[in-house]
């Protein structure tokens, strides 16, 4: 099974497994941003909520970087993983003195205190429309899983950077 044809099949799935999220369809790269550090080691139906109610308190990385560490820890609570809420209200405290935008680019974006090639890549790919940057975004176990699920023979799957994947 070619990448295309694993991308097709997710796409598909996708579309008819679709649920209303308050971050799908965002442009908005600091919401992008907050939604995947939230989405860190939390199910999706906690998150909601809590995303909802952290955007009303907290619309831009200004308002982020103003707040206290206590007024955002506050805001966390719940959401476990308190160091997410420490390294994003770091990072808004820097970007706050440099326009409080999040960086164009991988490697700048990656500077921010918590922000890995997972999230980099993510907020870069939905934020600025980057299509290179959503391979980073399957990684291997995702892609034998799919594998596995999704072949009823011994299939094997070639990702173009010559890894080959049998079931």
């Amino acid at each position: 099974m070619t990448y295309n044809q694993i991308t097709k099949r997710l796409l598909s799935w996708y579309d008819s497994h679709d649920r209303r999220m308050p971050w799908r369809g965002e442009t908005d790269p600091y919401k992008i941003w907050i939604s995947e550090i939230m989405l860190q080691q939390t199910q999706v139906t906690t998150v909601r909520d809590y995303y909802l109610r952290w955007i009303k308190r907290f619309p831009t990385i200004q308002s982020v970087a103003e707040a206290s560490i206590d007024d955002v820890l506050k805001q966390w609570e719940g959401l476990g993983y308190y160091s997410r809420a420490r390294n994003f209200h770091a990072s808004c405290q820097i970007l706050d003195n440099q326009g409080s935008t999040v960086p164009k680019g991988m490697e700048e974006f990656q500077k921010l205190k918590g922000v890995g090639p997972y999230i980099a890549a993510a907020v870069q790919s939905i934020a600025f429309n980057f299509v290179d940057m959503f391979r980073p975004l399957v990684d291997q176990s995702d892609i034998v899983s799919s594998v596995r699920q999704q072949s009823t023979d011994h299939t094997t799957y070639t990702s173009g950077t010559n890894d080959t994947y049998a079931h």
